[in-house]
């Protein structure tokens, strides 16, 4: 499939086969965070907090708690953790409570088979920026090995709930929780 896309000079790209396509949205909310708490410490504010929809980044002198949902049960919180200046990105099976009250399987497609990931139900990844954390939150759910070497690489640390509902965290997790 990597020779479904070819890389041109200028910037450009093309596609070799019809129907092939490029989804951004795994690096895209982190992104998107990132840029929002730059403009907000570029305006002055000394302190927040900014979510999108499961990637957000805490920034300033004040530590922020937020929770963490079990992917196989939103309804459930698995506790708080706090955060100063980093991020959390989050990756999990899709959840509308309005239209339904199950949830779906991970949209996260392993590119090895072209199936979904299915030994981890969900991801959650601190990290120093959120489009790092976005994007390691799909790394960590395909593949736990090539996520753990990942994770030491850009200094971030997980939280796994695996297929079976066992929750798996990384030592330095553990470190950053009480760090914070």
């Amino acid at each position: 499939m990597a020779d479904a896309i070819e890389l041109l000079p200028g910037r450009r790209v093309r596609f070799r086969e019809p129907g092939v396509r490029i989804d951004l949205g795994g690096i895209a909310k982190g992104f998107a965070v990132n840029c929002a708490t730059d403009v907000l410490r570029n305006c002055g504010v000394p302190n927040g907090l900014v979510n999108a929809g499961g990637d957000l980044a805490a920034f300033g002198p004040n530590s922020h708690s937020v929770y963490i949902r079990d992917p196989c049960s939103p309804q459930r919180l698995l506790g708080p953790i706090e955060l100063k200046d980093e991020a959390l990105a989050s990756s999990a099976g899709r959840h509308d409570p309005f239209r339904d009250a199950g949830v779906l399987d991970p949209t996260i497609i392993d590119p090895r088979t072209g199936e979904r990931a299915r030994s981890v139900r969900g991801a959650n990844v601190r990290a120093g920026s959120c489009m790092i954390a976005d994007a390691l939150t799909k790394v960590v759910m395909i593949e736990s090995e090539t996520g753990a070497v990942l994770l030491r690489e850009y200094d971030a640390t997980a939280l796994t709930i695996a297929a079976n509902g066992e929750i798996r965290t990384t030592a330095d997790w553990r470190r950053a929780c009480l760090a914070a």
